[in-house]
């Protein structure tokens, strides 16, 4: 009996594969699901990808596993885009992945009720894993229609196995659905030694409403005397208010001359800002467990934050929870 087969369903992972600059983008999500599936191949495991619609040319050449397209956000009629192309050509994607044994999601999504109903009506497993705290509080779900949260509600309540980031997603989970989860931490390839000068202060995001990225354009501005760096790139196309938002940020950042806005960069560009930082700023107000958080750390860059997953911050001494943005602008002091 051969190595199971899995299917990792991750429509984001488009903007992570891409070579189209203007959509190109990361969130530690992608980024954790990219790193595993690639120990799994490594290690001799079939692993496949289900993913947004994407053009022949268009997705990296070099991918260790095949890339399976589903719809695109931009085709189809408002409502009816729903039945079709949505849930058409994602049962047809499902149908192209049918010899899979374990599908993987870390999405919180309409699209888990047809992934369980596939994987049953097939005889296969689906493995969710949280990505951030709201995953798991039905008041919260960042989901955003009443029909997609009950879709997605119901397609939690039916998985085979569910990882979690830490101990309070644990606790929602079982409270909110009675389903156990298993706490699995973030992880990376070793850091090579460091051997840049510390120079700066660093952002690392997606640029979302939620990151709060113009909190850090503010804490440039306080401390004219520090250099800052936000790095975050132009959102994926048809996300309207996620531009605008980039738009906002890229217009203040142009007022403050100690900051500099890098843009979206990939994992091995985004890790040299990360060897050269001496602090990392995160000012999310909602998060699971950053892989930002991990990518400081390795390098012995302590954190400033609003969240504290598991509580690891203090009593381990790296880096300091704050407030507000007033109690972050005095921890630079």
């Amino acid at each position: 009996m051969g190595k199971p087969k899995i299917c990792f369903v991750s429509m984001n992972m488009y903007h992570l594969l891409t070579c189209q600059q203007g959509a190109r983008g990361m969130g530690g999500g992608e980024l954790q699901v990219l790193l595993i599936a690639r120990e799994l191949v490594a290690r001799g495991y079939p692993v496949s990808f289900i993913t947004l619609a994407y053009d022949p040319g268009e997705i990296q050449e070099d991918l260790p596993f095949p890339l399976i397209p589903s719809y695109s956000k931009q085709d189809g009629w408002p409502v009816l885009r729903f039945f079709y192309p949505r849930m058409y050509r994602l049962w047809k994607a499902l149908q192209q992945s049918v010899d899979a044994d374990i599908y993987y999601m870390n999405m919180a999504s309409y699209i888990l009720a047809p992934l369980v109903y596939f994987a049953r009506k097939h005889g296969k497993k689906v493995l969710f894993a949280g990505a951030i705290d709201t995953d798991f509080e039905p008041e919260h779900l960042p989901v955003p229609t009443w029909k997609d949260r009950r879709m997605y509600c119901w397609g939690l309540r039916r998985c085979d196995a569910y990882v979690v980031q830490h101990r309070q997603q644990q606790q929602a989970l079982m409270q909110n659905f009675r389903r156990e989860g298993r706490i699995i931490y973030y992880g990376l390839p070793p850091a090579p030694d460091p051997q840049e000068e510390r120079a700066h202060i660093l952002w690392v995001a997606s640029i979302k409403r939620k990151k709060h990225p113009e909190l850090f354009v503010e804490l440039a501005r306080r401390h004219p005397a520090e250099k800052f760096v936000l790095v975050g790139g132009v959102p994926p196309k048809g996300d309207d208010d996620q531009h605008r938002l980039f738009e906002e940020v890229q217009a203040a950042a142009r007022q403050v001359p100690n900051l500099t806005l890098k843009g979206f960069l990939p994992f091995e560009e985004a890790a040299r800002e990360f060897a050269r930082a001496k602090l990392f700023i995160n000012t999310s107000d909602l998060e699971g467990f950053p892989t930002t958080y991990l990518q400081a750390w390795q390098r012995g860059v302590p954190v400033i934050s609003f969240v504290n997953p598991d509580d690891l911050i203090n009593p381990n001494r790296l880096g300091k929870v704050v407030k507000n943005l007033d109690e972050m602008s005095a921890a630079l002091r």
